[in-house]
């Protein structure tokens, strides 16, 4: 019960290492360095605000990595130029309810700082109404993700890669870079609010999701240029096969998560084997 449980000003590296956390703000937070875990190390965290943030290199292989977040799951450099590769790991990240939030983590923080938080809120009914304020206004912002990640290039092979219950399963940025699925790489991507799968790019080629995809979707790239402004000319998403996806909003878009707003037709639930 901590703000951050692990921070690393350079570089982290976890190998055949076990993890455990539980009931923190932020899980792991490396600043700059590269973040390296391999070796059929296994990283948990229950009921973190925030998962992963890494502002560095990534490189993930033969590990199992399990984390429930309600805000944000795991966010790559927002200034991007990085790498982000996952080999053969096992990937669940999940986002709960509100009302699971409010029964795991706020009525039992209130419970054992009723004195403190009672000068800040008065009663317990304002506290969780500003928490719950706090929470609609995380959830509706696209760093609410799985993954979120910016001028990375990213690259899952083998593995199995599940997320459920963020706004964007996972919402990528390439300005010039490559995100792929590869080596019988397995995607489950459930219950998304918004988009289960979203990349804002300058060309068609960026995104790859191997040779074929079997499963309930298919890849739908849409001319964007003139929507997305600086954000890329092609919006590239999953969507269910008998689903059309269409523009409803001929503005610019401003800010990358209005993208969810400006279109119709994102599944919000997709597998891809």
């Amino acid at each position: 019960e901590c703000e951050t449980f692990l921070r690393a000003g350079g570089s982290l590296q976890i190998a055949n290492g076990d993890i455990d956390a539980r009931n923190v703000r932020v899980f792991i937070l490396v600043e700059q360095g590269k973040t390296s875990v391999s070796d059929d190390s296994k990283v948990v965290c229950s009921r973190c605000y925030h998962g992963m943030k890494l502002w560095g290199d990534v490189e993930f292989r033969d590990s199992v990595f399990n984390i429930t977040s309600y805000y944000s799951g795991i966010l790559l450099n927002p200034f991007g130029d990085t790498s982000f590769r996952s080999q053969s790991c096992n990937l669940t990240l999940v986002s709960p309810s509100f009302e699971e939030l409010q029964r795991d983590v706020l009525i039992p923080d209130w419970e054992k700082r009723s004195d403190e938080l009672s000068e800040r809120y008065g009663d317990r009914a304002a506290y969780l109404a500003a928490c719950y304020s706090d929470y609609q206004n995380a959830i509706e912002s696209v760093d609410h993700s799985g993954f979120y990640a910016n001028n990375s290039d990213m690259e899952f092979s083998g593995g199995h890669l599940y997320v459920s219950g963020y706004l964007a399963g996972i919402f990528y940025r390439s300005r010039g870079r490559t995100l792929s699925f590869k080596d019988g790489c397995t995607l489950t991507l459930k219950e998304c609010r918004g988009a289960a799968f979203v990349a804002l790019t300058n060309s068609t080629e960026a995104v790859s999701f191997g040779s074929r995809i079997t499963g309930n979707a298919v890849s739908a790239i849409v001319p964007a240029e003139g929507v997305l402004g600086e954000y890329g000319k092609y919006v590239v998403t999953l969507t269910d096969p008998n689903t059309v996806l269409t523009e409803r909003d001929s503005a610019k878009i401003g800010v990358p998560q209005k993208v969810l707003d400006a279109y119709s037709g994102f599944a919000e639930s997709v597998e891809i084997t």
